[in-house]
């Protein structure tokens, strides 16, 4: 059944590696990449992941280091990752000459996935990969290259006072249960708020569950999940009344309010931002995580709003 996947995997990027052959095809207007991705938990289930390309990445520059082998990169997965990845291969190329790198969404899941079906070179991942999931894909070799905090934010509508009374048991009550307990502190305001949660397999979720002391799982059902970062800061941002949660990257600078938690929850958020290959990588590959590690990378990361393995 592996030997299957890869197989398949392997015809999707390859398929995809010819299209972006075509100058027109990696356009930002035109060109979505469709990852066809198979789970393998018993059974295969297909799914996909769209997305558009940065405006940048995927086009060739003709400068830099000719020591750096020549050819193509697909990296895909975490949202988190995905904004400082997309500068790290914006910068790669530049230095790099005959180096074409891709970068794509699609969540921690999908990155996972992707990357056991060798439908891409690299996996972005904003979370820890599990022992089951080692145990479904052995040949997975994980990098930490940065780390993220993830932040509750707020919609306009909610009075600040108001939000400098939440707690974590507010928050785990309003996620778990749908409402806040009935002796709590906060007002009638925060308790009528609308909450929103990731729709997607989600490292920024798992890391936020854990915060509250849950796991993702235990989030309720009932609340509205929205796709990527984006999406949970999209949402609360056209919602005035609203709870959300995302990387600090995506909150600075953004026209929300992020909240504070009395327990200094958000250092408990802190997470690993990770790259993933199937096995060991291939000489381009590696260069391109080492230098992702390079201290002279650091401003990506800080241009997002994330801290290099550099940065304290």
């Amino acid at each position: 059944m592996r030997n299957t996947i890869e197989k398949i995997g392997a015809g999707i990027k390859n398929l995809f590696n010819g299209l972006i052959e075509d100058t027109q095809a990696v356009s930002p207007v035109m060109a979505t990449l469709v990852l066809i991705v198979v789970a393998i938990t018993g059974a295969a289930a297909v799914g996909t992941m769209t997305g558009a390309f940065s405006d940048d990445v995927g086009r060739q520059i003709d400068a830099g280091d000719a020591a750096i082998p020549a050819g193509r990169l697909i990296i895909a997965g975490s949202t988190t990752v995905q904004p400082v990845t997309e500068r790290l291969a914006e910068a790669f190329m530049r230095e790099n000459p005959g180096v074409r790198a891709t970068v794509q969404g699609g969540g921690s899941g999908a990155g996972i996935t992707s990357t056991a079906m060798d439908v891409v070179d690299i996996g972005g991942v904003s979370r820890n990969v599990t022992p089951a999931e080692l145990a479904r894909h052995p040949n997975l070799r994980t990098v930490q290259i940065g780390r993220s905090i993830v932040v509750v934010i707020a919609g306009s509508g909610i009075n600040l006072t108001d939000l400098n009374n939440i707690t974590i048991a507010d928050l785990r009550d309003l996620y778990q249960n749908g409402t806040i307990r009935l002796n709590s502190t906060v007002p009638a305001g925060i308790t009528a708020a609308t909450t929103f949660r990731r729709a997607d397999t989600s490292g920024t979720e798992d890391s936020f569950a854990a915060m509250l002391g849950i796991r993702a799982d235990q989030i309720n059902g009932t609340i509205s999940g929205r796709t990527g970062n984006a999406g949970v800061l999209a949402a609360v941002q056209a919602t005035p009344i609203s709870i959300g949660f995302v990387d600090i990257g995506f909150a600075e600078g953004a026209p929300i309010r992020t909240i504070t938690i009395s327990t200094n929850a958000t250092l408990r958020a802190d997470r690993p931002l990770n790259l993933l290959t199937n096995g060991a990588p291939s000489a381009l590959e590696q260069a391109f995580i080492d230098f992702a590690r390079l201290p002279g990378s650091i401003q990506h990361f800080r241009d997002v709003g994330m801290r290099s393995m550099f940065c304290r």
